[in-house]
């Protein structure tokens, strides 16, 4: 159990990814708490920290047919800017998305788009658990603070783990 490690700590290059120095732990107070598939966009002096999931393994309680541990994690909808990856601000522990893993985000015209994404963990880790349900919504914001819904129900069939770019004047 638990062959997932989950990270929150923050390194920084200055010489084109050749060196590293690790600029914050895992468990330093007042930062985002470690998880996995989140996002991470910059937008103007900050880079931000959206949603994602941590892996809480938990012991079977004696429920036959069921391995000894699963996974039983906790989603995101969380928002964490930081201007030097030290010092991080939430900006909201609800953004008004459901919470997820595996989001898309971009920035573009100014604004901070998420979209599509999943919660509930899969059920080949967690036997008769919830579904997992995939989104194909659309927020922006240009604040990481007030959310806007575009759409609820974007042409694209729902969808985690997809990769989004801003290019020309487009969403891709």
């Amino acid at each position: 159990p638990g062959a997932s490690e989950i990270w929150g700590d923050v390194w920084k290059s200055e010489n084109y990814g050749n060196s590293w120095d690790n600029i914050l732990q895992t468990n330093d107070d007042n930062h985002w708490p470690a998880r996995a598939y989140f996002q991470a966009v910059s937008k103007g002096d900050f880079m931000y920290i959206l949603g994602g999931q941590n892996f809480n393994v938990v012991p079977n309680q004696g429920i036959p047919g069921l391995p000894d541990f699963f996974s039983q994690s906790d989603f995101f909808n969380d928002v964490w800017r930081s201007e030097d990856g030290v010092v991080w601000e939430n900006m909201t522990q609800d953004a008004g998305w459901g919470a997820r893993a595996g989001l898309s985000a971009v920035v573009f015209n100014n604004e901070i788009y998420i979209m599509g994404g999943s919660v509930n963990d899969d059920s080949s880790i967690t036997p008769n658990g919830p579904a997992r349900i995939y989104y194909n919504d659309v927020w922006k914001s240009q604040n990481g603070m007030n959310w806007e819904l575009v759409t609820a129900d974007a042409p694209w069939a729902p969808r985690a783990g997809g990769i989004a770019v801003a290019k020309d004047g487009y969403i891709y």
